[in-house]
């Protein structure tokens, strides 16, 4: 187990309170990550996705411990905090993908923006100085042209974006992807990283032969049974699609070292 998740796991523990019945199952403290800022579902999200202001609002408003993203490449190898598939312009007459844009014209785009697009370096430099964690889920499939994107290029344009971080800073930040050959391309020194698959003994097998630092599963993919299996395993795994009550109280059942949720107020109201 990495070292870093066993101090965590035990200043969880620490800061777990079993103040009532609807506790008593509840024996790790996770931590509580916002789902591309405060939420990524509509119903939830207090400012757009992925935006300054809702990663601002759910780090220190909500006080999440970290957040989420959603990071795409531009044509010229930039990386922005992005989640859809396409992206409107002009007035929505106008469909593309991000991978089609050059960040200048994503800069010409949010001159008109009340919330614009994200560069990755401009959220490095807000969470350099805090001691916040972030989880950078990679999007490398460009949609227009149905293929996915070159890891070797992601590769260096994570590292260029994450340039003006210190070695020993690089821990705070996560790199999640579902494809495994792109994790295994990424190299940036002490980030972590992070596959996110439904299949469970494929979880186990990559957990081990790539050494990696997490699992993150979807909530309604996972049975009770699985999770025990990744216990046995000694799999740290993460929990996202969680927003209403009812969700919130599955999830605790899991026990997962992390929940990205849609609701930091009452995830982190359920475990206080």
């Amino acid at each position: 187990m990495n070292w870093r998740w066993g101090l965590l796991i035990i200043l969880g523990i620490i800061l777990t309170i079993n103040t009532s019945c609807k506790k008593e199952d509840v024996n790790v403290y996770p931590m509580i990550y916002g789902h591309a800022g405060t939420a990524l579902s509509s119903e939830r999200a207090v400012y757009p996705p992925n935006s300054r202001t809702s990663i601002l609002y759910a780090l220190d408003a909500l006080a999440a411990v970290g957040t989420e993203v959603d990071v795409q490449m531009t044509k010229d190898s930039v990386l922005v905090l992005f989640h859809d598939e396409f992206i409107e312009l002009n007035n929505a007459t106008d469909l593309t993908c991000i991978a089609e844009l050059t960040w200048g014209e994503i800069e010409t785009f949010n001159e008109e923006e009340k919330y614009p697009i994200l560069r990755l370096s401009e959220l490095v430099t807000i969470m350099r100085f805090n001691n916040k964690y972030v989880m950078l889920d990679l999007k490398h499939y460009n949609h227009c042209a149905e293929e996915f994107e070159s890891f070797e290029t992601f590769n260096w344009a994570l590292n260029n974006e994450l340039s003006e971080l210190e070695p020993d800073e690089k821990w705070r930040f996560t790199a999640n992807s579902r494809n495994i050959d792109l994790l295994n391309t990424v190299e940036c020194g002490e980030m972590q990283k992070s596959f996110e698959t439904e299949n469970i003994p494929l979880a186990i097998d990559y957990s081990a032969a790539y050494d990696l630092d997490l699992i993150v599963i979807k909530l309604n993919a996972l049975s009770l049974e699985e999770a025990q299996e990744l216990e046995n395993a000694g799999v740290n795994y993460g929990l996202f699609g969680v927003k209403t009550k009812k969700e919130i109280k599955a999830t605790a059942n899991f026990k997962p070292r992390i929940i990205i949720s849609d609701n930091i107020a009452g995830t982190k109201a359920y475990y206080n």
